[in-house]
């Protein structure tokens, strides 16, 4: 079985593409998609979107992989857990280029926790410069995290993600408390106002 290979598109299509849906006679994104002979309307639907939040830029294919940091994977992911944010939406909002990205963060999280997060994909390197001496004179790589440093962007990670399931919960409950004794509120907003 071969593998398929994925059309890449130039940025000037993508941008005749989107201001073809943008000037809105052409109808919806799989009319659009269609029209161009493009496989999938979610393609046209992510050029969109990219363009809106991102102009030009977003359109531009990157031309090498994107690292991002510990620290925003950290926080997509949290917002992923605690809001009703979507990929597709967290993506955008955050210049992540492939919303599959962060589910493929998920994934790593849930399996590894942060240390899955700060592995490095691919093939190692085996560049010898890639190695100090430390004080006891072993040899140690600079891309392994110390499994402390790790530790602890996990604690902090779980402790973020507690704290604002506390924040959920006592408001949840005030609204119930709210809902559940309508008539104290009135009876003391009714009482202030007759003074």
């Amino acid at each position: 079985m071969s593998k398929r290979k994925s059309k890449k598109y130039s940025n000037e299509f993508k941008l005749m593409v989107v201001l073809e849906y943008l000037g809105g006679s052409s109808g919806g994104y799989s009319t659009v998609a269609k029209k161009y002979g493009i496989s999938s309307s979610s393609l046209v639907e992510k050029w969109v979107a990219q363009y809106r939040s991102k102009g030009l830029e977003g359109l531009e294919r990157s031309r090498s992989k994107h690292e991002y940091p510990l620290e925003l994977k950290l926080k997509i992911l949290e917002l992923h857990e605690t809001t009703e944010l979507s990929y597709k939406d967290l993506a955008t909002e955050y210049g992540v280029k492939d919303p599959t990205t962060i589910a493929g963060w998920k994934r790593r999280f849930k399996e590894g926790g942060v240390a899955g997060l700060c592995r490095k994909r691919g093939r190692p390197r085996v560049a010898k410069q890639s190695e100090e001496k430390t004080n006891s004179g072993k040899r140690k790589r600079k891309s392994d995290m110390d499994p402390k440093d790790m530790r602890i962007a996990e604690l902090e990670y779980e402790l973020r993600l507690a704290k604002i399931r506390n924040e959920y919960l006592e408001l949840l409950r005030s609204v119930e408390m709210e809902r559940m004794n309508p008539k104290q509120e009135s009876s003391t907003s009714s009482g202030a106002s007759t003074n």
